[in-house]
């Protein structure tokens, strides 16, 4: 099933609420999901587990889940920042079917202290986004910090949140073309390698951001 709802756009269709519940904790097993939705509420608070030197649950993410052909719109945008006002949170994620339901660049923006996302599931880039939260909570607890009460290089973190969705389409079409490829195995190896580092190298540059 997360096989085919990552990489077969033809069978997704509206995927639904419930799916993500189900594939969440699939990729992040100690994070607190919280299933809510309803008129005038977002559809899950989500309390990330930070894997850092002294491990504990940071801010709570809101996030709004868009299924079917609902495709990104300024009202959506303005719905997420008012929840997670509304509740006090920073962090906000709005996450769409398909790709072709979001802008053409993975939207990350900051709007009345609330920083947003505007991800996908399809193509994976949800998680991107909680993981992107995951390294700026670290860091500012760190500082002895919250998001409010710091200045962002939302530039930064727009060009970091842009390559980063680059290379998991770039990983999407290496599954997606694995059968073809069988005996260039060594390849992709390589090609998964040079994209954990570079990766690696935009959680630094990400980490930069933070003034």
């Amino acid at each position: 099933m997360m096989s085919q709802l990552l990489y077969k756009p033809n069978i997704i269709g509206s995927v639904g609420e419930a799916v993500l519940a189900d594939i969440w904790p699939q990729f992040y097993r100690f994070d607190f999901v919280e299933r809510l939705g309803g008129s005038g509420r977002e559809d899950y608070i989500v309390t990330p587990f930070l894997n850092s030197g002294v491990s504990h649950h940071g801010d709570r993410i809101s996030i709004e889940r868009k299924t079917g052909k609902q495709k990104y719109t300024g009202a959506h945008f303005d719905e997420a920042v008012q929840h997670a006002v509304a509740r006090g949170l920073s962090y906000s994620i709005i996450i769409y079917d398909t790709e072709e339901n979001v802008p053409e660049k993975t939207v990350m923006v900051r709007e009345n202290g609330v920083l947003v996302a505007v991800t996908d599931l399809q193509s994976g880039t949800w998680q991107m986004a909680r993981d992107m939260f995951e390294v700026l909570q670290k860091e500012l607890d760190l500082r002895k910090k919250n998001v409010e009460g710091v200045k962002l290089n939302m530039k930064v973190i727009q060009e970091v949140s842009n390559d980063i969705s680059a290379l998991i389409k770039y990983t999407s079409n290496i599954k997606m073309n694995n059968t073809k490829i069988q005996n260039l195995t060594k390849k992709i190896d390589d090609d998964t390698k040079e994209i954990t580092e570079a990766v690696n190298l935009y959680k630094t540059k990400l980490r930069s951001a933070i003034g």
